[in-house]
């Protein structure tokens, strides 16, 4: 290359690039542009060029092991076609020592990226590791191994550990790491224990005592570090200390064998840590195949906790102290289209535009289903890798869709860029004051929050005296409430908790804010006596009536010794079977009689086709998309919102005997819920009210 090249390459060198999520600080490149590879080359000749080894039978000269252990410890510069290219120290090794089979690894632009995150992981003192989600092929595998290998010999007193999907694939990791280990030259391998094939322990320690002088191995300075493989069990290395943690294929994790890596890494953070220190790493992939069947879903859920936005400002680290790194299939892309035209140049960069035309072309014409198993295998979008099988689910695919487009705007992940604003909701503590009105305060702690108060305080409290001392709520045409409570008593332990959404049905001046839940209320208190009075101040706030999951009656009693029944709303007439003749009226809905629930879904579904982007409760979102039909036991956000719905439709005085079949909402157009440019469209055109008010 001409100088005035080699200047303008090491211009353009981008020494900070956000990868994943992270920001990653690159080193300066030399100032003398000679100590670069390939400076003297023409541009077309540029290329990663394996580093020249020794003689395997001599002992290196010092002069070579001190380049390597330089470039080991800060990376390497090189041009390629033209480009100035940094790789990390760890990507050094892997390029020039590591292998798969004996074959050695290509330079390629997706794995430089790959090293590149975890060069700055390592560095960042608040970050315990990160989740890696590729499209198969990318090498995850050997990168993590190598990466596990790498810091052992490298450090004193270093444990590694490994686990997998399954017990026999931990092994097969570990089996993997091994046979890397064993192509080595001699100098990169520290004194280890002698095993020339260990099986589950790969230790850097004073080797064992042989029986012959052949066999007998030179003892020399150790290091005291260890690799090994536990089994899937959650449990497997807890109590234990560890410096890097591998876990592969941590998305095909099957949850019905009993393995759930959500929990598993709750464990594992703790092994990673000391006090408050990470002292620790660990690296997470996959690719995530069938959500259910395989433990995706649980996955995404430690995924989602490792998002950037949600960073504890406090402390600096995300709810798992991981971070993520998502590589869409057509980086990287191993192959070539019918025309020989490689989806890799011969310099290691990917041409993400014909790969990408080639995974399209490869997904036309498959089914549903087929076309999901490619889309997560070879994964183009985060959204592609996440998605639920088609028939595994509750609801329609097109619903899954919606459920997923809003939590991605809720939790900021969007494509688009769009994300919910950060003050979207406020945490509250609802308390009455010494005049017996129901007010809130702010509290960090609280367990309400809301995203819509009233424009003014004198506007809540909305009641009157009726018979008996019995408040009657006044706000019941605009607002009403869902709730699902608890069963015991008095709690003693872990449970599904107690949770009211406040639903605001509708206001003719305010659509925008109308048709939504706009309160959450969720907590397990000690006496479920407790919840309900806390439900009763949040009722008494909004001035509506409650529609409770009533198979367990007993809130009822406590409803009426504080003087609040009327706030309780009778079986809304859509719930009651009008075939039956003696229908007994009873306060609250019955999920377990069939009509009732059979409605309540009905309802609940009808809502999500038409008012999907209207529901800003996460918690609700998360629970709508594992929701099962057949399984409602952890699903008292999806119970206690749909109770809102169906209380929504009609005020639910008690019933007078009614033979009319109930009415549905209807709505026009169900399927178009987006603009040409991938905004909202007005929705008020496809509601058709019920008797003059506004349910939805």
């Amino acid at each position: 290359m001409k100088v005035e090249e080699i200047k303008e390459a090491i211009s353009k060198f981008e020494r900070e690039r956000v990868i994943g999520e992270i920001t990653v600080h690159l080193p300066s490149p030399p100032k003398d542009y000679k100590l670069i590879a390939n400076w003297d080359l023409p541009k077309e000749k540029q290329k990663f060029t394996y580093t020249k080894q020794p003689d395997k039978n001599k002992e290196p000269a010092d002069e070579f092991l001190l380049q390597e252990f330089e470039r080991f410890q800060h990376g390497y510069f090189f041009f390629c076609n033209g480009n100035l290219e940094y790789i990390s120290n760890i990507h050094y090794f892997f390029l020039n020592y590591w292998s798969d089979k004996g074959k050695q690894f290509g330079f390629r632009d997706a794995q430089r990226d790959t090293f590149l995150w975890w060069m700055q992981i390592e560095k960042e003192k608040h970050i315990a590791g990160g989740n890696l989600v590729t499209n198969r092929r990318h090498g995850k595998t050997a990168i993590a191994t190598c990466i596990g290998y790498f810091r052992t010999a490298t450090n004193p007193f270093h444990r590694c550990g490994i686990q997998s999907k399954t017990n026999d694939d931990g092994k097969l990791v570990f089996g993997k790491l091994i046979k890397s280990w064993q192509q080595l030259p001699f100098w990169l391998k520290p004194v280890d224990s002698g095993e020339t094939r260990p099986a589950t322990i790969l230790e850097f320690s004073e080797p064992r005592k042989r029986s012959t002088k052949e066999e007998k191995k030179v003892y020399g300075e150790v290091l005291n570090s260890s690799i090994d493989y536990r089994s899937s069990d959650e449990n497997s290395y807890d109590g234990d200390e560890l410096h890097t943690y591998i876990e592969d294929e941590v998305g095909k994790v099957d949850e019905k064998k009993g393995f759930n890596t959500d929990k598993r890494w709750d464990i594992v953070q703790f092994c990673l840590t000391i006090g408050s220190k990470i002292v620790g790493k660990a690296i997470r992939t996959t690719t995530v195949e069938e959500m259910e069947k395989k433990g995706g879903k649980n996955f995404k859920k430690t995924w989602d906790g490792s998002l950037k936005s949600k960073t504890n400002e406090k402390t600096g680290r995300t709810p798992t102290m991981l971070t993520n790194l998502f590589v869409p299939a057509d980086y990287g892309f191993d192959g070539e289209d019918l025309h020989d035209q490689g989806f890799i140049d011969e310099y290691g960069y990917s041409r993400r535009e014909l790969a990408r035309q080639h995974i399209l072309d490869s997904w036309d014409g498959l089914s549903e289903e087929k076309l999901r198993s490619q889309q997560r295998k070879n994964p183009l979008t985060l959204k592609h890798a996440f998605q639920v099988s088609e028939n595994s689910g509750t609801f329609d695919q097109e619903i899954y869709d919606y459920l997923d487009q809003q939590k991605e705007y809720l939790d900021g992940t969007s494509l688009t860029g769009e994300k919910a604003p950060k003050n979207l909701r406020r945490t509250v503590t609802f308390y009455r004051d010494i005049d017996g009105l129901a007010k809130w305060r702010d509290d960090p702690q609280g367990h309400a929050s809301f995203i819509w108060d009233f424009p003014k305080s004198t506007m809540s409290n909305a009641r009157k005296p009726g018979e008996l001392n019995q408040w009657r709520p006044l706000n019941c045409e605009e607002f009403v409430g869902g709730c699902d409570p608890f069963a015991a008593t008095i709690v003693s332990g872990p449970g599904s908790m107690g949770v009211l959404y406040i639903f605001r049905k509708g206001n003719a001046d305010d659509y925008e804010n109308s048709g939504l839940p706009i309160l959450r209320y969720a907590q397990r208190t000690r006496r479920v006596e407790d919840f309900h009075k806390n439900v009763m101040i949040i009722l008494q706030y909004f001035g509506c009536k409650v529609n409770y999951e009533s198979d367990v009656p007993d809130y009822y009693e406590t409803f009426v010794r504080e003087l609040f029944r009327n706030y309780v709303m009778w079986t809304p007439r859509v719930a009651i079977d009008p075939t039956k003749r003696n229908h007994t009226p009873r306060p609250g809905t019955l999920s377990k009689d069939p009509y009732a629930f059979q409605k309540q879904f009905q309802v609940l579904v009808s809502y999500l086709y038409a008012r999907w982007h209207k529901i800003y409760f996460i918690e609700l979102i998360d629970q709508l998309i594992d929701f099962d039909v057949n399984d409602r036991t952890k699903s008292d956000e999806v119970i206690a919102f749909s109770m809102a719905l169906l209380g929504g439709w009609e005020t639910g005085e008690q019933p007078k005997k009614d033979t009319r079949t109930p009415q549905f909402l209807k709505f026009k157009n169900s399927q178009k819920r987006q603009d040409a440019n991938g905004g909202y469209v007005d929705l008020s055109a496809y509601h058709v009210p019920i008797d003059d008010k506004i349910p939805f």
